[in-house]
């Protein structure tokens, strides 16, 4: 039977690491965040630079915050439907998750109804998503048609791609006439009666 030779070396070098995790853990913490090491290890290192920073600042709840927001605007959820930003990926219920360009027209325009909770006007949702029609000073019923467009195919691709139905997509999406859009995201407003 081959025998193996351990060295105290050896073993050190395996319990080590671990404390060294350990040690790595911010003592300062405010209760209500919790950091496993193993987490922090497991960040790139521009991110761990980054939490480090805001961690070890006097006001941890101000870098709570800051990353919390910044997480929040990669994720974004209304309802049953979800854009994971960082990872390119729509996904409805529990249908397969598609992947997206968030460089699309009708996906930034999805993302900007996600991001307000409120009724945006065509010539928000025109600037925000550059389109070619907007310019200082445009009034609102001269971008409703080119806006409505991209309603339309964000509507068609909803339908085709993500695999929502019609009525889905008319309870997400409120049409205030002459004004803009609206999402509602209530988890019961999707869903099909």
């Amino acid at each position: 039977m081959p025998s193996f030779k351990t060295t105290n070396a050896t073993i050190q070098r395996k319990i080590i690491p671990v404390r060294e995790v350990q040690a790595k853990q911010p003592k300062d913490l405010s209760p209500k965040l919790f950091l496993p090491p193993a987490w922090l290890e497991l960040m790139p290192s521009t991110e761990k630079a980054i939490m480090n920073t805001l961690l070890s600042s006097d006001n941890n709840q101000q870098g709570i915050d800051t990353i919390t927001s910044s997480i929040m605007n990669k994720l974004l959820i209304c309802g049953v439907l979800r854009i994971n930003l960082e990872q390119g990926i729509i996904s409805y219920s529990d249908k397969t998750p598609v992947e997206i360009s968030s460089d699309t027209k009708i996906i930034k325009f999805l993302v900007f109804l996600m991001q307000n909770k409120r009724v945006v006007e065509y010539r928000e949702i025109a600037k925000n998503i550059e389109m070619n029609c907007w310019h200082e000073g445009i009034s609102n019923e001269d971008v409703a048609r080119e806006v409505q467009f991209i309603k339309r195919d964000l509507t068609t691709f909803l339908e085709d791609k993500v695999g929502m139905n019609q009525k889905e997509i008319q309870n997400l999406i409120i049409v205030k006439k002459n004004v803009g859009y609206k999402l509602r995201c209530e988890a019961d407003s999707l869903k099909t009666h």
